[in-house]
């Protein structure tokens, strides 16, 4: 396919000027391209290079995720591998709280258990993926509602600040008045 060729390309591009984080990126997307062609042994290989780059730059959240694609691309196939990669995605995920990562994890013990009939190990697996994903939607509405804070905070300094503002006007008008009183009580003393 075109996309693969051009990341083959990339791969060349990135060696060149050694840039092993974007080797180990562009190999977990050809990866990727694997799979969805069928060729789970090419996107394993793709993977697990992307995982020994990932390890020689200390980049944990790509090692996870290519740990997790690892296992994807077993579930069908060996689900012994599948387990035993998903455990290990998980193991780093852990340690560096990558819920998106774990929930792949998650989904490739689920399939891999329901794939030999053990639905009462896949049902524990599924009931943890349950768990991230709510932990997921928590946090994204713990963020939404910490944004929310803050523009009802600015909305209401911005009010206060209007209202100071109008405080400050109407304070200038009676010092005008004021001014003008006194300069015409000056001018009548003057005139006296």
């Amino acid at each position: 396919t075109k996309a693969l060729s051009l990341s083959k390309q990339a791969i060349k591009f990135y060696n060149e000027i050694n840039d092993l984080k974007g080797v180990a990126t562009i190999n977990k997307n050809i990866g990727l391209i694997y799979k969805d062609m069928g060729e789970v042994n090419l996107s394993v290989e793709a993977f697990k290079y992307a995982v020994d780059v990932s390890k020689k730059t200390g980049d944990a959240w790509e090692e996870a995720i290519n740990l997790a694609y690892i296992a994807n691309a077993y579930t069908d196939k060996d689900f012994e591998k599948a387990q035993y990669w998903a455990k290990e995605s998980l193991r780093i995920s852990e340690k560096i709280n990558a819920k998106s990562i774990k929930k792949i994890a998650y989904s490739a013990l689920i399939t891999s258990f329901e794939n030999t009939h053990d639905y009462q190990q896949a049902l524990v697996y599924a009931k943890l993926k349950n768990k991230v994903v709510n932990e997921v939607k928590n946090d994204a509405l713990n963020k939404r509602v910490a944004e929310m804070s803050v523009l009802q905070d600015v909305v209401n300094k911005t009010y206060e600040l209007d209202v100071l503002k109008q405080n400050m006007l109407a304070l200038s008008e009676i010092i005008e008045k004021q001014k003008g009183n006194l300069i015409k009580v000056s001018n009548e003393v003057e005139n006296k």
